[in-house]
Order: structure tokens, then C-alpha cells, then sequence
């Protein structure tokens, strides 16, 4: 079964996938300046529903220097900005979730101190729909090339908030190469050129002769960082400990696809510790 994904005029997704199978898809907000959230595999941990947050000792003196009150803790409730679920990824050492907020108006952007934020009626969704120890990456890709129902060739270009060094730009213009003679489609080469000086908030038809094209059903990703032209599908293989999964790459997002066993496993509070790196409050989430 193909993966599709609609399109965004932002580009900070969560994408969910079911035994290889796209599944669904949220906003998110991801790490900001110093704190980005960072590149890699994972694997789900534990979940904290109405999580106490236990402020990080740096967010305290950040507290400080803005003139808040001198806190700790703060209990569950509308003003935790943990939200009503906390779900952690990666070794509890390295502080990692995905989490709810008390400041809605945050998401999607480049807000957190690294954790992956989403509104709190997501996060309830995704609650229902992920297991201890399913696999999570965290990826970072400046294009999305993808073709829609009609076999029409879409490009976009993501900003770079965390300001990387372009390494696809050579890779993705060999697939495009690729394309044309594989297809027999002409590329509006022109078109290409401009696209490629700035950062585009919605995709661009490549292929298309009418003036205004719109895109036909759902797009579905080209597997451009290999230099293929075919569409993009997760690879698994099962081994007695681990599940291994050939990326589906998109610009920063994080995707789960699910595993087919899930632990019993009780929900605790326990590994909520210091290293959960948010803001406060909505005004301090701006910053």
C-alpha cells in the first residue's frame, strides 16, 4: 500500500504510520535556536497522562532573568505546559517527548527547548494510536518532491530554521533529471531555477501546462534522496530485538510507524525528570 500525505502550507509534521501504511498526520512544534530538536532514531518509552512538570534547572534561571515566579513544579491542569499527556522518546537521559500545551497558538513552528509539541486534542488522538517501543525518527529534509493522481510532478522547498548545510541540492536535481527521462514529462526548468532561491509555503507544479494548477488527490512522496523515481514505501525487517525501518523523509517531523506487539505496561509519572526542556506559559512559548 502506497504512502500519501497532504499538503501543508507549514512544514513541521508528525506523521503516523500502521505496519507501513500511512496512517495520519499533526502539527507539531519542534526545537528552536540551541535547543533543536534532535536528528536520529527512537523508540517509544513510557506515557505520563496530566503529567506534573518538573521545570529544568536552565528554564528556571530563564524564569528568573524574565521576572516569573520562582517554581518548581507545576501541577496538571490547563496551565501545565505539558498538556494532558506526556510521551517520552529516546534514553530518559536526553529529555525527549512529545507533549500537549497550554499555548495552542504555538503550533506548528520552531517554539520548544526540544521536545516535540502538539495540540493537546492530537496528542490524545496519537495517545490511542502508539505503543511502548514502537520506532520513531526525527528527520530533516529541505524538499518534498512528490506526483499527484494525475501524475503530476510536485516541488517545494522548506525553510531552514536550524540553518544546515544544503546537502540534497545536487541529489534532488539528479532525480529530476531522472524523472524527465524516465516519464517522457518535461520539467519547466525555468520555474525550477526560481524555486530554488527561496522557501515556498505550499508545493509547485512542475509538470503542469494549465496557468493555476490544483493538485489532484493526495501527494505521494518520490523517493528522490536514493535518486529513484518511483514512490517512496517503508522497508521492514524483524529481527529478535529490534524493528528496522528505511526512512520516509520530510522536512523536521517525526514519524511512528507501529509495531505489530505491544507491552503491558503500566502508565507512570515516574521518568518525568529535569531534562523535559519547555516553556511556561504561552508568552514565554513565543520566545
Amino acid at each position: 500500500m502506497l504512502l500519501t500525505s497532504p499538503t501543508y502550507a507549514f512544514t513541521y509534521i508528525l506523521y503516523v504510520y500502521k505496519e507501513g501504511n500511512y496512517d495520519s498526520d499533526y502539527p507539531i512544534a519542534v526545537g528552536k535556536g540551541l535547543n533543536q530538536t534532535p536528528m536520529g532514531d527512537y523508540q517509544i518509552g513510557v506515557r505520563a497522562h496530566n503529567p506534573t512538570w518538573y521545570i529544568p534547572a536552565s528554564i528556571q534561571k530563564e524564569r528568573k532573568q524574565k521576572g516569573l515566579a520562582d517554581i518548581k513544579t507545576i501541577p496538571p491542569g490547563p496551565n501545565n505546559p505539558l498538556g494532558p499527556l506526556f510521551i517520552r522518546f529516546g534514553e530518559d537521559k536526553l529529555g525527549l517527548g512529545i507533549h500537549g500545551t497550554n499555548a495552542p497558538n504555538s503550533v506548528p513552528g520552531v517554539r520548544s527547548h526540544g521536545c516535540v509539541r502538539m495540540k493537546n486534542e492530537d496528542i490524545t488522538q496519537l495517545d490511542k494510536k502508539i505503543k511502548r517501543g514502537d520506532f520513531v525518527s526525527v528527520t530533516y529534509q529541505l524538499y518534498a518532491l512528490n506526483i499527484d493522481e494525475n501524475k503530476q510532478l510536485w516541488f517545494q522547498k522548506y525553510q531552514n530554521p536550524y540553518k544546515l548545510e544544503d546537502k540534497d541540492l545536487q541529489q534532488i536535481k539528479t532525480t529530476l533529471a531522472l524523472w524527465e527521462q524516465e516519464t517522457g514529462q518535461s520539467i519547466n526548468s525555468q520555474k525550477l531555477n526560481q524555486l530554488f532561491k527561496k522557501a515556498q509555503t505550499k508545493p509547485s507544479c512542475l509538470t503542469c501546462t494549465q496557468k493555476n494548477p490544483k493538485i489532484k488527490g493526495k501527494l505521494q512522496s518520490i523517493a528522490w534522496t536514493e535518486s529513484k523515481t518511483e514512490i517512496r514505501t517503508p522497508e521492514y525487517s524483524r529481527t529478535i530485538d529490534e524493528l528496522i525501518i528505511e526512512e520516509f523523509l520530510f522536512n523536521p517531523m517525526i514519524k511512528l510507524p507501529q509495531k505489530i506487539w505491544e507491552p503491558k505496561l503500566p502508565k507512570t509519572e515516574d521518568t518525568l525528570n529535569e531534562s523535559i526542556n519547555e516553556p511556561i506559559n504561552e508568552t514565554d512559548n513565543l520566545f
